[in-house]
């Protein structure tokens, strides 16, 4: 392969890869019970974003503790910013199943939120 090649080959690899975002699979799904230490509610990619901190280790290396998702505005996001919200309130537990996927961020994504009565 002639240095042309080689740096073209280069080139378009560093753009697949920006392409295809910067989401990665971190391995085992994360599944924590436990009272919510912190929410933050900051803007996302494409709508809000909602980080909650659990602590205790995840499936991303990156921000151990925490867990995110996206679409906080509407639909099933803002159900579940509302009712975890209430959780962090009154101190109740909650369980957050991650995906074991990281975003860009090194945070866990979820998957689903168990919320337990009492």
């Amino acid at each position: 392969m002639h240095k042309r090649q080689k740096a073209t080959v280069s080139a378009l690899s560093i753009a697949l890869i920006a392409l295809l975002g910067t989401e990665s699979i971190a391995g085992t799904p994360t599944i924590v019970t436990k009272q919510i230490a912190n929410i933050r509610v900051s803007s996302g990619s494409s709508s809000d974003r909602v980080s909650i901190l659990m602590g205790g280790a995840t499936a991303c290396g990156g921000s151990p503790g925490w867990f995110a998702f996206e679409n906080a505005d509407s639909g099933l996001g803002k159900s579940w910013l509302d009712a975890l919200m209430m959780a962090l309130v009154f101190g109740k537990q909650v369980t957050i199943v991650g995906t074991g996927t990281c975003d860009g961020f090194g945070v866990e994504l979820i998957n689903y939120i168990d919320f337990k009565p009492v």
